[in-house]
């Protein structure tokens, strides 16, 4: 072989490898595309320290000094005590950033001020409304914000309002993973926060349940449908959503002790009901410690969203009359907590557990 034709292979070879190496790289790069928008993990540290920071350099850029913080809410209005929690680290946060300087008004002040002015908590972010509250508190803008479930994540979004406009004029968001601490504030139960929220009435007077009240643990939810108060206050039937968590089948029932099975409606008065009738949609059942043949149960399928309707009647603990003796009150309350002990049957054991959820917003039937 001719040296000219040992230089033309060699590039020839050359070549192809330079081939089968192109063909490989593009394969590579189709198969792995470079990842592009993937956001880590946020803890609630890390998120309240974003929305101060964030915050406070804009409201500094405007030449705020004075302001009011109020709760934060879910989307439906009503806060969590992960809100008011919200609400006091960021009170703290922005007292503590380098662009700070800020004057903050106590939540109580402001709630003061709107009692003593007779302002509606609803009407606190209208134009008029605002600048009212701004001129009395010496204030210049207003912070609040949102909480959104997102499932795995919330999404806290924080806006600073201008009481001279009542337009919002600073906005930060965070992404928060829901765990820990944020799920355990969660759970804590709901309440109309500053700016009302109480439910709104239906045609005919009734009233709907506005407001995210739950109860939660890491297999079941339990969210209010509706509860129904009799005028006299003696007779009531509740609906609760009961969701299954797990990606298995859940088994529960309500344990039955003392002649009626384990739930209580407490009004905010202190008058207490108990159930008058089994409920509708789960069963009753004795505890033993030995467990409980697993068809005892209902079955709540996996990722699934039912119903149970609790009807009640009987008051066994009655309020001191203003005339002595002992009677029931006749006039509806309008706030109410209920509790129940509940069973799981779990892999042969049975195991108990209590669930409460408190404001709870009653309607007539």
């Amino acid at each position: 072989m001719t040296s000219k034709l040992r230089i033309c292979l060699r590039w020839a070879i050359a070549g192809l490898l330079l081939v089968l190496l192109s063909a490989v790289a593009m394969q590579g790069a189709q198969a792995s595309p470079p990842v592009v928008g993937i956001v880590s993990d946020t803890t609630l540290d890390s998120g309240l320290r974003t929305l101060a920071s964030e915050l406070a350099k804009r409201m500094s850029a405007r030449g705020v000094k004075k302001l009011a913080i109020v709760e934060f809410s879910d989307l439906g209005g009503y806060e969590s005590v992960l809100g008011l929690y919200l609400a006091e680290e960021l009170t703290t946060r922005l007292l503590q950033t380098e662009s700070g300087g800020f004057d903050i008004v106590e939540r109580q002040q402001l709630a003061k001020v709107l009692e003593e002015q007779k302002l509606t908590a609803t009407a606190l972010f209208d134009a008029d409304t605002i600048a009212k509250v701004g001129e009395i508190l010496g204030i210049q803008a207003i912070v609040t914000g949102s909480i959104a479930d997102l499932g795995e994540e919330i999404k806290i979004n924080a806006r600073s309002i201008s009481v001279e406009s009542a337009l919002v004029f600073a906005a930060a968001s965070a992404r928060v993973q829901k765990k820990g601490v944020v799920e355990n504030l969660m759970r804590q139960g709901a309440s109309p926060n500053l700016r009302g929220g109480a439910s709104t009435p239906r045609p005919g007077g009734r009233r709907v349940q506005a407001s995210d009240v739950f109860f939660q643990n890491s297999f079941l939810r339990l969210t209010v449908a509706s509860l129904a108060v009799f005028e006299t206050g003696e007779r009531a039937t509740l609906a609760l959503t009961l969701e299954n968590l797990t990606a298995a089948d859940l088994y529960l029932a309500i344990e039955y002790a003392s002649s009626y099975c384990q739930t209580q409606l407490i009004d905010d008065r202190g008058t207490t009901l108990k159930p008058s009738e089994f409920p509708n949609g789960i069963v009753c059942l004795y505890y033993k410690d030995e467990g409980q043949p697993q068809e005892r149960f209902s079955q709540f399928s996996a990722k699934s969203r039912s119903t149970i309707v609790i009807p009640f009647s009987e008051i066994y603990q009655r309020r001191r009359s203003s005339r002595g003796g002992s009677e029931p009150s006749r006039e509806p309350a309008g706030v109410f907590a209920v509790g129940l002990n509940l069973l799981r049957h779990n892999q042969g054991r049975t195991s108990r557990f209590s669930a409460g959820v408190s404001n709870i917003e009653a309607s007539s039937p």
